[in-house]
């Protein structure tokens, strides 16, 4: 095995403490044998099944990443952000503002929820009609739901303030669902949370999990 840093090759590393030792050092073994094994312990603890079949810690991260997308999209639209200074929240008088969620697997449901308990108007589209129904069921609220259709999918991002990626996809990469020049149609000052990467995947930034600027609208 081979170790390099970026103080070059002189055999020597140094440990959390700051303290200088040899890389063949018994401690720098460990350091690396033990990163190994915690790599393992996350990988197996994904695979825990309980008596349904299901896997509950990675439905617990989808729970919070769907929450979570939301209140990061509320924080996005603030004044404080250079937002449009759009408060997600249902106020009397004011047409409530409209999210769209691509995917209604843990992810979407979770962010559903989070928005309507704040009278917002969502939409939501998968191409699932069982995850569909699921979800209108476990959020006890009747939204709006369609399979993907492109064109009534641009038509709804076209007056959402707010589209969240949650498209999941088991065993292999999330297709892209929406189009640069779907996103480019969208309002000025929309802000887009892509938490599956199903929208602009080619793009280097989302890759990356950067956050940019297209034309007005932050993703």
């Amino acid at each position: 095995m081979k170790i390099y840093s970026r103080k070059g090759d002189k055999g020597d590393t140094s440990l959390f403490n700051g303290k200088i030792v040899k890389k063949h050092n018994l401690r720098v073994d460990a350091y690396g044998s033990i990163d190994e094994l915690n790599s393992f312990i996350g990988l197996l603890k994904d695979y825990i099944e309980d008596e349904n079949g299901s896997f509950p810690l990675i439905r617990s991260m989808g729970e919070i990443a769907g929450t979570t997308s939301f209140l990061i999209a509320a924080e996005l639209m603030s004044n404080a952000n250079n937002g449009k200074g759009l408060m997600l929240g249902g106020v009397a008088g004011i047409s409530p503002p409209e999210l769209v969620i691509i995917g209604a697997g843990t992810v979407g449901q979770f962010a559903a929820s989070a928005a309507l308990a704040l009278g917002v108007s969502v939409k939501v589209f998968d191409n699932s009609l069982f995850k569909l129904r699921r979800l209108q069921k476990e959020i006890g609220h009747k939204v709006f739901t369609s399979v993907i259709q492109p064109k009534v999918l641009e038509k709804a991002l076209k007056r959402c303030d707010v589209a969240i990626g949650a498209i999941s996809a088991p065993g292999g990469r999330t297709p892209c669902i929406v189009s640069e020049d779907m996103v480019k149609k969208m309002k000025s000052g929309s802000v887009i949370v892509d938490v599956s990467i199903c929208l602009l995947y080619t793009s280097d930034a989302a890759d990356e999990g950067l956050g940019v600027d297209l034309g007005g609208r932050r993703i």
